[in-house]
């Protein structure tokens, strides 16, 4: 027989595994199932941009998340001035997962109705590894 204290902690670890199994994941290897890129436009008619920097993105995608820190919130960005990449990956378990990187520097991974953003640093690694990602301004 469970005590209420044993109760308790069954009842918190079994929270805390399903809160964990909610969140994207980006340390384990995500594999891009598709992806598109959208240009910043300078009028209706006119791309602002080439967006030439996400050409053959699926490894860049993939090595963005597998490099990029993690950020607490949403930061502020003009989405209309930078190049926005939309997709689906999934994971090693096979879930699914929402992504978006804006401008080459902020990403988002969603699962679940849960979203992290992470950001690609100038002076870090996933700068070193897509230095063309770290040249869009934001």
């Amino acid at each position: 027989m469970m005590t209420f204290r044993a109760t308790l902690t069954a009842v918190y670890c079994f929270l805390a595994v399903a809160c964990f199994a909610a969140e994207p994941n980006p340390s384990t290897a995500l594999s891009v199932a598709e992806y598109q890129v959208q240009l910043p436009m300078k009028n209706t008619e006119e791309p602002l941009s080439s967006c030439t920097t996400f050409d053959n993105a699926e490894k860049k995608i993939e090595t963005f998340f597998a490099l990029a820190e993690r950020v607490a919130e949403e930061p502020k960005l003009n989405r209309s001035k930078v190049c926005v990449i939309t997709g689906v990956a999934t994971d090693q378990a096979g879930n699914t997962l929402d992504l978006e990187i804006l401008g080459g520097t902020y990403g988002t991974l969603s699962y679940r109705g849960r979203t992290q953003w992470f950001i690609c640093k100038k002076g870090s690694r996933c700068c070193e590894e897509l230095p063309s990602f770290c040249k869009e301004a934001l």
